[in-house]
């Protein structure tokens, strides 16, 4: 048999590019218009910021949660205890300062939570971690009668 090439829709398409978020505000956005698409009366986005950059001191319990999980370096390579403090080492290189950040990012969490109809495994699957599904354009009302969002 010929091999046989994948085609791409028009909509699908358009939901990567222009429908499509390009920044973290965006998904967070998005993620808050799905609580509305559930019918939730209330929706809670929760910021946990534990580490808004990278910080000069560590404690002993700061330290001790760093450990194997962090791939490319250790948080030991660029802290040198003194007091019993951790202190950032200085002159440290732009690149490894930004793998730094990136270590400190990961410790921070962001939750969404709402009281709308939660999604069961099927609606995951078939519904929202399809692109370019046209459930929206065929069952585009809520429970409650909400017109979704993205329906048209």
């Amino acid at each position: 048999m010929a091999k046989i090439p994948f085609t791409v829709s028009a909509r699908t398409a358009r939901l990567i590019g222009q429908e499509n978020f390009s920044n973290s505000e965006g998904a967070i956005i998005e993620l808050v218009k799905n609580s509305y698409d559930a019918d939730a009366k209330v929706a809670l986005v929760v910021f946990d910021i534990v580490y808004d950059g990278i910080p000069d001191t560590l404690s002993e319990v700061e330290f001790s949660k760093f450990g194997k999980e962090e791939e490319e370096l250790l948080i030991s390579d660029f802290f040198e205890k003194n007091d019993e403090k951790y202190h950032l080492k200085s002159g440290l290189a732009k690149n490894e300062l930004n793998e730094l950040s990136r270590i400190f990012r990961k410790k921070n969490s962001l939750y969404i939570i709402d009281n709308g109809e939660g999604m069961n495994e099927t609606t995951i699957l078939k519904k929202w971690m399809k692109i370019g599904t046209d459930n929206k354009l065929v069952d585009f009302r809520s429970a409650e009668g909400r017109i979704k969002t993205g329906a048209s």
